[in-house]
């Protein structure tokens, strides 16, 4: 029953990319290597190129059998919890990234209520930023799943599943352990200062209880970590994972002692990517993910 759950969650990330496919006109051209007997290209499930950034979705656990080299999309900013493509081809693109930013804040951190009925006017009036850019924003946000849309009611906000989140946990999991490992091979002293340079950000949102900029922190050690993978693929399917446990990621580090765990699970982390310790960077990231879920499961349940 469980494996059925995940590989419905990954046909549903695949799904979103696949929408956001039709609304986006490709820029680029991809070549994909020529097949041979080996295992590479055999578990490709889709490929596609969105705003120059390919966005992949895969089965969980095979993406790390692909080939790939680095390059410098794979950098990581923390300015706005969204990694936004860095083209922004018009000002009525740039207000709607805008719109969706103001937006998807207000749903992680809990200030749209799970289940909280809305329509587009009330987001207008949120945001301040006109109704065509807002709409744009609101069919981002009902493919990503944190907006659902009622037939002649208007728009609710989606409650929280845990079902859902586990499913989205079980793939992270399996991926992101893999994804530690090949940073433990592949990352560079660049990657290491960077995140080194995250630790110490974080532990200042620790000492200052500040959940909102250690939920940043932490979303972007973890895509720093994909980045030193040098796997692109692997990180656009965890980039998506991620962008799916936003708002289970801020439920767990508003508990104050989970927040102290995160920082210090991080710490543990590096210390085995630093060492190139393959198997001790995926032990840590599976007990880092096994606490995440844990913590998240009691909340729910309480």
């Amino acid at each position: 029953m469980r494996q059925c759950t995940i590989a419905r969650q990954t046909c549903n990330i695949l799904s979103i990319l696949l929408q956001v496919r039709r609304k986006v006109r490709p820029t680029a051209s991809f070549h994909a290597q020529a097949e041979s007997p080996s295992s590479h290209a055999a578990h490709w499930t889709s490929v596609i190129y969105h705003n120059n950034i390919v966005a992949s979705s895969t089965l969980a656990g095979v993406v790390g059998a692909m080939t790939a080299s680095p390059g410098p999309r794979a950098t990581v900013r923390m300015n706005t919890l969204i990694d936004l493509p860095h083209a922004r081809p018009a000002a009525a693109s740039s207000l709607a990234d805008r719109a969706y930013a103001l937006i998807q804040r207000d749903i992680i951190t809990m200030r749209l209520k799970p289940g909280a009925a809305l329509n587009e006017a009330d987001l207008v009036a949120r945001t301040g930023i006109g109704r065509t850019p807002v709409h744009q924003a609101v069919h981002r946000l009902v493919l990503e799943g944190l907006l659902s849309v009622m037939p002649r009611k208007g728009l609710m906000v989606q409650p929280l599943s845990l079902d859902d989140i586990v499913a989205v946990i079980d793939v992270r999991r399996i991926n992101e352990a893999h994804c530690a490992e090949l940073a433990a091979r592949h990352a560079t002293p660049d990657d290491l200062a960077r995140l080194a340079a995250l630790l110490d950000d974080g532990r200042a949102r620790v000492d200052a209880h500040d959940v909102e900029g250690m939920m940043e922190i932490d979303r972007a050690f973890h895509q720093a970590i994909a980045a030193a993978a040098r796997n692109p693929v692997l990180a656009d399917v965890l980039r998506a994972l991620h962008e799916r446990s936003l708002r289970f990621w801020f439920v767990t580090l508003s508990e104050p002692r989970h927040l102290a765990d995160v920082q210090s699970e991080h710490r543990d982390l590096f210390e085995r990517l630093s060492a190139r310790d393959a198997a001790g960077a995926r032990a840590a990231v599976e007990r880092h993910i096994d606490s995440f879920r844990s913590t998240l499961v009691q909340h729910l349940r309480s």
